[in-house]
């Protein structure tokens, strides 16, 4: 066989196969990459810790794409913080079903016996939701901090929606006369706050590697 022909077991160019021999020198060369990138490394500080023509320090850990992987890495949730945030979605999910059920009670009467508990069920339950999420951006690191600012931010504004809309629903309820309309239309704004509080509690959580 002359130099030019190509064996059989060699590339296959439509599909891309790589086969026999290459397939062979291919995996070597995976074995191998990492002792080239600490040779690399090795022959950068000998050298002043600088590759020459780039200015750049020949350490691994200055690869940008190698420092973002890190830092995502990091910035995930870990098991102390998975169980801090799972208590805390299933207490705003409890604020939300309550808030829907009292907001239901309106609509027969404002005075049904269980008005008065439902209401202070409801405002303990909104309490313990805020001290879950609290206990929960508590533990953040530093990193976590920077790296998710924004939709922290974006929870602790939802956070004071529900406190104010709470807030409102109960100086309402303490009122005289308890209007079941007046009543239902500030139970039916702390369930859309709830909610809102909810969704952005997970969109935090998704980000940080907890599944919902």
């Amino acid at each position: 066989m002359g130099p030019d022909e190509l064996r059989p077991s060699s590339i296959v160019l439509g599909r891309r196969n790589v086969k026999g021999p290459i397939s062979r020198i291919a995996e070597v060369v995976l074995l191998l990459l990492p002792c080239a990138v600490m040779a690399q490394w090795g022959a950068g500080r000998g050298s002043g810790g600088r590759n020459a023509g780039t200015g750049r320090s020949g350490v691994p850990g200055d690869d940008p794409t190698i420092a973002t992987i890190s830092k995502e890495i990091a910035a995930q949730a870990t098991q102390e913080q998975r169980k801090q945030f799972q208590a805390a979605a299933q207490s705003a999910d409890a604020a939300i079903k309550l808030a829907e059920d009292w907001q239901a009670s309106l609509a027969k009467t404002a005075e049904s016996p269980d008005y008065a508990g439902r209401l202070a069920a409801l405002q303990t339950t909104l309490d313990k939701a805020k001290q879950a999420n609290h206990d929960f951006l508590q533990s953040f690191s530093q990193i976590q901090n920077s790296e998710f600012k924004d939709l922290v931010k974006k929870l602790n504004k939802a956070a004071r929606e529900v406190a104010g809309k709470g807030q409102a629903l109960k100086r309402e309820a303490d009122g005289a006369g308890n209007h079941p309309q007046k009543l239902s239309g500030e139970g039916a704004q702390l369930v859309q706050a709830v909610t809102n509080f909810r969704r952005q509690q997970q969109a935090l959580g998704t980000k940080m590697g907890i599944e919902n």
